[in-house]
């Protein structure tokens, strides 16, 4: 009967999360659909390549998803950072950072698949490994977007820097001939 319990909150807990991120993905989808191929591809490869390393290793790798649950605290408060602080390729710092902590947590989760012997454990096993798979997903949309964003010449880059002055249209004269005010420099 808990078997059966764990197993619904396994698919409400996916359902919940699908439907939070489909925003996300549709937005992706709608500015730069090749990305999302793309990182659907790498996805797979990431995942398929570090979860058989994992698979394999006969070291025990609980101390390395100690050491990525660290990893992945500090990361949080480096992006809360971000959010208040302007870091210079912040959001590229914060994707390479997350791919390498998701690439020990996704070997230590294949490892666990492999040594379980209890079935009771497969539903929170396959939850570890689903959000393995989605933060991966997610951080290598970050990435494969970001140069999409840069190569259009957008205001806002994927990391909230503004672009340079010459892509910002052009304020039009006024039509008395006066002179026109300085450009704003930005928000300080």
């Amino acid at each position: 009967r808990s078997e059966q319990l764990a197993i619904g909150l396994l698919f409400g807990f996916g359902v919940l999360v699908g439907v939070g991120t489909a925003p996300t993905i549709a937005y992706y989808a709608s500015t730069n659909p090749q990305s999302v191929w793309q990182a659907g591809g790498a996805t797979a490869l990431f995942i398929g390549g570090f979860g058989a390393v994992g698979y394999a290793t006969r070291r025990d790798l609980s101390g390395l998803a100690r050491v990525c649950f660290w990893a992945l605290l500090a990361l949080i408060v480096f992006g809360i950072v971000t959010i208040f602080v302007r870091i210079p390729n912040g959001a590229l710092i914060y994707a390479i950072a997350g791919l390498v902590i998701f690439a020990g947590f996704t070997m230590y989760d294949f490892q666990r698949l492999r040594r379980t012997q209890d079935i009771r454990a497969a539903p929170l096993l396959a939850a570890s490994i689903f959000l393995d798979v989605l933060n991966v997903f997610l951080l290598l949309l970050s990435l494969f977007n970001r140069k999409k964003l840069e190569g259009r010449g957008t205001l806002w880059a994927a990391d909230g820097a503004a672009a340079p002055a010459a892509a910002a249209p052009a304020a039009a004269a006024p039509a008395d001939g006066a002179p026109k005010p300085a450009a704003d420099a930005g928000p300080y």
